[in-house]
């Protein structure tokens, strides 16, 4: 028999806020499934932890856009409603209160693989695994090619606190004078121009496998040298993330000079997040909040490694029986029947090419070819996100630069 919807059953409008998932929680959620493949035991050792740096990178980016956009609208005093009807300080909380338990979570995943990891020899050491002979090399690595680099900075009223750049990690170090005692803030920042996992080579030594340490772990071992006259009291690791929200007045006048002035100021954005390794000690936590002016309920207090995305140094290590098995995509028979004119096989027939089981070449040879052809007039296409070295890049400049 047909049923009757009581008032109490009806069906939302169309446009009513339950109908609605969060933006921002459900992004979190599609990280969380990231997430989840890195606790995936069917998968090889290192692909898990490729998982979990893809998530910690996720995050970032989720903060540098995302959360920058929130936080803007609450300095703006924008009290506009998301449409499942939430004000951005609620938005806020509820993100802070998620991304808490997803950081936590990223700490267990790479806990537990780094234990894995030992068992079949890649390790991950600490200060204390070293043996002396494993010490007496890093000495000589660490004057060679770190103490070059680094640019310790006392901070007091004439040496104002340095600027940490976006995803920055750095050194705050409590320290006391030898001839005063005066206690001091010292400042060191993590270069970035080499590896933050140095792999141990030392010829000296009887350990087996793979074995690795942090740059910070090394500075700490002679920071006493890099800052003479000083004793170490106590240490903490930071890292800050910033408001990379890109905004540009597309009416300006010099659009290629917005855009260059939006992107440097991407280093120097307002910190979105601040965390700091949970043994720091409460003078150096709050030292840090107050210099760098962030709210401690925003805080988030690191139980492991601060700054996960970097475990991508471990990811590529070479031990490839600890990666998912190499797949070779076809490369498009017609094109090659065509000699590789991607004009020829398009006008044959429409062309689909199908990633990942057929090369991507064929799109990057498809805009070579068009930045070359002296009928094609213009190329227009979306493009989101490129490497370092983007072929697709390349080929764009090259049909620019010939008037395309």
């Amino acid at each position: 028999m047909p049923h009757t919807i009581l008032d109490s059953e009806k069906v939302p409008e169309r446009n009513h806020a339950s109908r609605f998932n969060n933006r921002e929680l459900s992004w979190l959620a599609f990280n969380n499934r990231v997430l989840d493949e890195a606790f995936n035991a069917a998968h090889p050792l290192l692909e898990r932890l490729n998982f979990l740096v893809i998530s910690a990178a996720n995050l970032d980016e989720f903060y540098m856009v995302r959360i920058g956009g929130l936080r803007g609208q609450i300095y703006n005093q924008i009290d506009i409603l998301s449409d499942d009807g939430l004000t951005p300080e609620q938005q806020l909380e509820l993100v802070n209160i998620k991304t808490t338990k997803m950081l936590d979570r990223q700490q267990r995943a790479w806990q537990e693989i780094r234990k894995e990891l030992e068992l079949v020899n890649v390790h991950v050491c600490r200060t204390r695994e070293l043996s002396q002979s494993d010490a007496a090399w890093l000495e000589d690595f660490f004057h060679a090619l770190v103490e070059p680099l680094l640019t310790p900075i006392a901070v007091d009223p004439a040496h104002p606190f340095p600027l940490i750049p976006n995803k920055g990690i750095a050194l705050a170090l409590e320290m006391q004078s030898t001839t005063t005692g005066e206690t001091m803030v010292h400042l060191i920042g993590i270069p970035a121009s080499i590896e933050r996992f140095i792999q141990i080579r030392n010829p000296h030594s009887k350990q087996e496998g793979m074995r690795f340490i942090q740059l910070e772990r090394i500075i700490l071992m002679f920071v006493e040298k890099v800052i003479p006259g000083f004793t170490l009291i106590s240490s903490g690791v930071f890292r800050v993330v910033r408001n990379t929200e890109l905004q540009f007045d597309e009416r300006a006048e010099d659009l290629l000079h917005n855009y260059e002035h939006a992107l440097k100021k991407r280093r120097s954005g307002e910190v979105i997040r601040l965390g700091i390794h949970v043994d720091t000690s409460e003078t150096l936590r709050k030292f840090l909040r107050e210099h760098i002016k962030f709210d401690e309920k925003y805080t988030h207090l690191v139980r492991g490694l601060n700054g996960l995305s970097d475990l991508r140094e471990i990811v590529s290590c070479g031990r490839d029986d600890l990666r998912f098995t190499p797949y070779t995509p076809r490369h498009s028979e017609r094109v090659s029947d065509l000699n590789g004119d991607m004009f020829a096989a398009i006008k044959k027939k429409d062309l689909i090419i199908h990633h990942p089981y057929e090369s991507f070449d064929a799109v990057v040879h498809f805009l070579r070819q068009a930045a070359k052809d002296p009928h094609v007039m213009a190329i227009k296409q979306t493009l989101y996100r490129t490497s370092a070295q983007s072929p697709i890049v390349h080929a764009l400049v090259e049909a620019a630069s010939t008037g395309k």
